[in-house]
């Protein structure tokens, strides 16, 4: 009986838990698919270099917009209008870069560009996350957060029926062919806006831009300082070390995203619970069913780790102190965006950007100036950065708390 009550009062989470992890799978081993189904290693390059930079260009071009969204909600007394008004804002906007997008797409052909498919990609891809992003906030803001993944998993889904169908007639997969399901989620998402009644003036999406980026610009700043140090290690593996080392990094960090989806999933469903909750103190029930979804992931990563040593697998990679560093720095990394969001409640994200300012400095020092190994060099100073980077932002948010 205790079970079943447990399980009925946890059902919305469990429910998008299972989704979640189903959509984060599908967009993790889709490209996969390319490297060990259609053996093409140059176009599974392709596409992990697309991938990067639009995750890059995403950040940028939201301006603000989602992570204010959350904050604006927890101020705002109306709170359905201002829902209505966000995501009028946001189909605005999107419209506007996908005009612009358009704009300088023709521009690489008038200029004779070859890297016009590239680009194209990059962009829909850009598009496509930051819809994603912007519309996890939104449903859960209205109680539905499930309702993300009729987009995410329906797109990943025509991508894994592309790929197959290029399998089976055996013909050379177009790159962008692979980014059809995004193509045309972004399309939909132009012919609904023009459809759509309750448009806004640009004035009002100026406005509101004004006052997220007001709001997120230390944010946007420290998701760069994140990239540089998450990424240093696989740029600097590529340029000065064996294509060997390159993988081992490359790949750990790549099966460590498990955790980053389980913090995405507790996120996604936790994230309005903190928002609305009064006071600035740190919830410790919302923490420990955080806290309980990463250790199933920690759990799950050295279970694959072991099991693909023990079946001797090619992909496999030793599981030494690198891997530790990684999957350590990782799980920091969750906590300390976890933790974040308390201080998004605050309004006091200039810290935030403090705090990833010292992570970066230390970072840097122990990559130039311990004497170790270069992967191990790098894998010390990604955990130790981040480490020293979660203390602060616990040790802030304590004392804030205590007023």
């Amino acid at each position: 009986m205790a079970v079943s009550s447990l399980l009925s009062r946890y059902r919305g989470l469990i429910n998008y838990t299972i989704l979640n992890y189903l959509d984060k799978f599908l967009t993790f081993s889709v490209p996969l698919l390319v490297l060990y189904l259609l053996r093409d290693r140059a176009l599974y390059n392709e596409i992990e270099y697309i991938y990067s930079i639009a995750a890059i260009v995403s950040i940028v071009i939201e301006l603000g917009v989602r992570n204010y969204f959350l904050y604006a909600y927890k101020e705002e007394t109306e709170r359905e209008v201002l829902v209505e008004k966000v995501r009028s804002c946001f189909l605005l906007q999107f419209v506007i870069y996908i005009s612009l997008s358009i704009v300088l797409l023709g521009l690489t052909y008038l200029i004779g560009q070859d890297f016009r498919i590239v680009f194209l990609c990059i962009t829909i891809r850009a598009l496509f996350m930051y819809f994603i992003s912007f519309f996890t906030i939104y449903y859960r803001l209205i109680d539905r957060p499930s309702f993300v993944f009729a987009f995410s998993i329906s797109v990943n889904m025509l991508t894994i029926l592309v790929v197959l169908a290029f399998k089976g007639i055996s013909i050379e997969l177009p790159l962008i062919y692979f980014f059809l399901g995004q193509i045309m989620l972004v399309g939909a998402t132009l012919l609904f806006y023009v459809q759509h009644k309750n448009k806004v003036s640009f004035s009002v999406l100026s406005a509101y831009v004004k006052e997220a980026l007001i709001f997120a610009w230390p944010i946007i700043l420290n998701v760069f300082l994140f990239m540089f140090v998450s990424n240093y290690g696989k740029v600097y593996a590529r340029n000065y070390l064996s294509e060997d080392r390159m993988f081992h990094i490359s790949f750990i960090q790549r099966i460590a995203l498990v955790i980053q989806l389980a913090h995405t999933s507790a996120v996604g469903y936790l994230s309005k619970r903190i928002f609305v909750e009064k006071g600035n103190s740190i919830s410790y029930k919302i923490l420990g069913l955080y806290s309980v979804m990463m250790a199933l992931s920690v759990i799950g990563i050295l279970g694959l780790l072991f099991g693909m040593r023990i079946l001797d697998l090619k992909q496999a990679v030793p599981i030494d102190l690198i891997t530790v560093l990684i999957i350590v720095y990782t799980l920091a990394w969750c906590y300390g965006a976890y933790f974040e969001m308390y201080i998004n409640k605050m309004n006091k994200n200039r810290y935030i950007l403090f705090f990833s300012g010292v992570s970066a400095l230390i970072f840097i020092s122990i990559v130039n100036l311990v004497s170790l190994e270069p992967l191990l060099r790098i894998s010390l100073g990604m955990a130790a950065s981040m480490i020293c980077s979660l203390f602060m932002i616990v040790t802030f948010i304590m004392r804030k708390s205590r007023g």
